[in-house]
């Protein structure tokens, strides 16, 4: 069996078995382990102010969005306050122009009077306003007790009245009627009467009656019924 020989390693056991040049190396690595720690230590406050930064940014940024948030709702509530009071002027507006048109309309009439010959009726229209109307038509119906009543008999048609006017036409005088049987429904209500039979309303009631249609300046048509009722068309 072959014998190794011993080798010897000493061990330095005090610092002054060290060599300056093991313990320059271990004074730099101290020394760069303390800049590193500094560093690091550098670093960490610079993250925590950035983060402190930016929390403050975004808690600004979050208060100018629900002010903003808060500032459109408010214009919101105003526009849509502002809207609805618009639509309530312009259903005003709106109201006061029919009532105006529906005034206009009022003063323009039609009615029955006796002619100048026996048993002859005058369809009379007048406008009373201080501006013309337009495709003024009268219709003229005799109502009866019967079941094919009312009955059409005349139509007069004038495309513009003037204002303050007054036109009249005699029924039966050249202008030829609607139907023979309307005419002879008119003719039988004068048989035993020298008045005009005006129709009162009542469906047992006899007599003629008169629907006007006026369209005023602003093209909208107007309807009266027999009993004055005007409404638009």
């Amino acid at each position: 069996m072959t014998a190794f020989p011993k080798v010897m390693v000493q061990v330095p056991t005090t610092s002054d078995d060290l060599s300056p040049a093991m313990l320059d190396a271990a004074d730099q690595t101290a020394l760069w382990t303390f800049w590193m720690a500094i560093g690091t230590f550098g670093l960490l406050i610079g993250a925590l102010a950035a983060a402190w930064f930016a929390r403050r940014t975004m808690l600004a940024a979050v208060g100018q969005l629900l002010a903003l948030k808060t500032q459109n709702l408010a214009l919101s509530d105003q526009l849509a306050l502002v809207g609805g009071q618009l639509a309530l002027q312009q259903k005003q507006f709106d109201s006061d122009s029919a009532d105006r048109r529906q005034r206009e309309v009022s003063r323009v009439s039609s009615w029955f009077e006796p002619g100048h010959e026996d048993r002859s009726v005058l369809v009379l229209l007048e406008n009373f306003n201080e501006s013309p109307v337009y495709d003024v038509t009268i219709e003229v119906w005799v109502h009866r007790c019967a079941p094919d009543s009312p009955l059409l008999v005349y139509i007069f048609h004038q495309g513009i009245v003037g204002p303050n006017t007054k036109k009249s036409w005699q029924l039966g005088s050249g202008l030829p009627p609607r139907s023979m049987e309307a005419y002879d429904a008119y003719k039988a209500l004068f048989v035993a009467t020298h008045v005009v039979p005006i129709w009162s309303g009542n469906d047992q009631s006899n007599g003629i009656a008169i629907e006007m249609t006026v369209r005023d300046s602003t093209g909208t048509s107007w309807k009266r019924s027999h009993a004055g009722v005007i409404s638009g068309e």
